[in-house]
Formats: structure tokens, sequence, C-alpha cells
């Protein structure tokens, strides 16, 4: 048997082609450890990271020092790519995400070459659409902010053309407004760090701004995708999936064994649900959890007519 393990060695032109394939797969390992933790990555992350991730692949397909094989596998990675990223267009929520940034907004898609100011005016409308559909009408505490423009100086000279009510223009601004929000520079990401996060940021905007807080951690509060790809010497495996799918596939199992046949399917969503938000922006503590169980066990404790009876606990969906 051992006689045989040779013709299992790598040859010396298998050496060399390793050598050039470990830096390649550096690019995927990177994205992979990123999007498989708990807290990351949310949505606003999946744009740039594919952008990352096609400009890398491009300039591994285009290496004339590469081996034939690789650049060829860089060339299949870069269509699955650009598959997924031609999907993101079907979808408002990317773009929204981007531009709901304080440290990236409309000057984002600027930045980047592959976006023409065609797709740029089209984010534009998408966001301004969406703020006046849903979160434009809801009520806001904040006043606007009036400003009134400088009279212009009179000439003397009687040719002069001069209306009065040129120093009538009133220009009202509210701070909680889209228009407002995407008028003012960006903020640095340093700032955004500082804040806490652009979640945490958002968070501390309420006070001020509660309409464009609301939308904003609407939109950057959602999961993002997991692209995994696995490079090999002949062929390219690609996965696109959700993470907390994933988790939630593989742990639903665990949830209820063989012994368990009264658990209803309510409160397996809402095990499951618990389980995905615990310790995550939605649900930090158990308080709101124990909470709620404590008052359906006093409501089924009153409603109880003999011996055990009212002593169950069914969490619906409310």
């Amino acid at each position: 048997m051992q006689k045989n393990l040779p013709d299992y060695a790598l040859t010396s032109a298998q050496w060399k082609l390793a050598e050039h394939l470990v830096p390649v797969l550096e690019i995927f390992n990177e994205l992979t450890n990123l999007f498989s933790k708990s807290d990351v990555p949310l949505i606003f992350e999946v744009i740039p990271m594919l952008e990352h991730l096609e400009h890398a692949l491009d300039q591994i397909y285009n290496a004339k020092d590469e081996p034939p094989v690789i650049r060829i596998a860089a060339q299949a990675a870069l269509q699955v790519v650009g598959k997924y990223y031609a999907l993101t267009d079907d979808n408002e929520v990317y773009r929204i995400a981007i531009i709901m940034c304080p440290d990236k907004k409309l000057e984002w898609f600027k930045k980047n070459l592959d976006w023409h100011e065609s797709d740029r005016m089209e984010a534009k409308r998408i966001v301004q659409q969406r703020w006046d559909e849903s979160y434009g009408t809801l009520p806001s505490l904040i006043p606007s902010t009036t400003t009134r423009h400088v009279p212009l100086k009179r000439s003397s000279s009687k040719w002069a053309i001069y209306s009065d009510n040129e120093d009538q223009d009133v220009t009202s601004v509210h701070p909680d407004s889209m228009d407002a929000y995407l008028n003012t520079p960006c903020m640095s990401r340093t700032e955004i760090q500082a804040a806490g996060g652009v979640l945490q940021y958002w968070e501390n905007a309420r006070a001020t701004r509660p309409r464009l807080a609301q939308m904003a951690l609407d939109f950057l509060s959602a999961p993002g995708i997991f692209l995994a790809c696995r490079l090999s010497k002949f062929d390219i495996d690609h996965l696109a999936s959700s993470v907390d799918a994933e988790r939630a596939f593989s742990g639903g199992r665990l949830q209820v064994n063989h012994l368990q046949h009264g658990v209803s399917s309510q409160t397996f969503r809402a095990q499951m649900a618990v389980g995905s938000w615990y310790k995550t922006p939605l649900m930090n503590d158990l308080g709101a959890v124990t909470s709620i169980m404590r008052t359906k066990m006093e409501k089924g404790k009153g409603k109880a007519s003999g011996k055990g009876n009212g002593n169950n606990i069914v969490i619906d969906s409310e």
C-alpha cells in the first residue's frame, strides 16, 4: 500500500502551480472569513465587496505571467460574480443602503468608474421615490430651517434693473429630509467608526432626524449575501446564499427532538427567531422575551380551571 503513495505526490509543475494559486485563494479566504461572522456583513457591504472581488479577478485574468489554467478559472469566476452582481439591480435595497451610508451617499457611485452617470441618477431617483412613498409622509417634530437671501444693494443708476422681490427669496430646508441629507458632504470613515459604526450613528440620529434614521436603519440592518468561491486546478465552484439562512437550517433540526411531539409551528418559529436575533442590534438581551413569556404564563394561570391546566406556554406571532 505504501509503495503506491509516491504516485499521489505533487510533481514539480504542480507545486509551481500551487504557488501561483495560493495568492488567488487568499482573495476568497478574506471574504469568506468576513461573511461567515454572525455580526457581519450587512446589506451595504455587499456591493463594495463584489466590486473588490470583481476588480481582483479581472487583474488575475489579465495577468500575463499567471498560468493559463488560473486565468481561465478567474474568467469563469468573473462570469459568475457578474451574474450575481447584475441581480442587485432587481432590488432597490442595495443602492438605497449604499446611499444611506453617511460616508458614501451618491459620491460612492461617482468614485467607482464601473457606475455611469445614468446609474447614479437612477440610484438617486430610487432613494428619493422610496423616501417620498414611505418616510417623507411620516410626522417629524424637527422644525424646518429657513434661509433668507441677503438683499442686494441697490444701484444708484436709473438704468439698473432690480426687482423688489429678489430679496424676498426664502428657501426652506427641513433637516430631517432626503434633500438635506444628500446635499450635505459625506462624513469620513473615522467619524463613523468613532460614532460606533454606521448603525449606531443612525441610532444616535433618531433624536434630530427621526425619519431619516428610521429609513437608514430599515435598509442598513438587512443581512448581506454570502459569496464563497472555491478555485481548484480544473474547475471553480460557486455558492451564493444567506449565512443566517444556512445557520437557521443547520440549527433548526436541533431545536426539536424526536420526543417533542406537541411543539407548534408558531413556537418553533419563535424559537428560531429569538435565536437569530439574540446579541444583535435587534435584541441585545433577553429582557423583552422574558417579559413576554412571563405575561403569557400569568394569563395562562388566570384561565386555569383545574389541576394541571393553564401551565402551557404558547409563543405566537404577536
